[in-house]
């Protein structure tokens, strides 16, 4: 029996690329990130790209910080994970990042997606 990825999974070869899909309340986000989470380890992959697009042009500051600082207690410390913004939502999009790496997460936030898969591949 063929295991499915989550909503979203792309093919890649060393890393696995997700789009995250929108979400009405935090706790979708949180439960998005655990799919992930599952799908890496699934995969054996300990790099992430989530691409935000479809989140539109609005990510609510809160969220932002509130996620990162929750992020750290499931994603484990040997996954490193880009997330792939677009201009207008990567400010303020640092408070994420701070939250998240701040508390031992291996995180870092990019808009341009050749940067952020070399970063992976560090």
């Amino acid at each position: 029996m063929q295991e499915h990825a989550p909503p979203g999974v792309l093919p890649e070869s060393d890393v696995l690329v997700v789009a995250i899909q929108p979400y009405s309340q935090r706790s979708e986000a949180l439960s998005q990130a655990r799919a992930i989470v599952e799908a890496s380890r699934a995969r054996g992959v300990n790099r992430v790209l989530v691409e935000t697009k479809l989140l539109g042009d609005r990510i609510d500051i809160v969220d932002r910080i509130l996620v990162g600082m929750q992020l750290p207690d499931l994603w484990p410390r040997d996954v490193r994970l880009a997330l792939l913004c677009t201009d207008i939502q990567m400010l303020p999009t640092l408070p994420f990042e701070h939250a998240a790496s701040g508390r031992g997460t291996p995180v870092r936030v990019f808009t341009n997606r050749a940067e952020a898969l070399q970063w992976l591949r560090e």
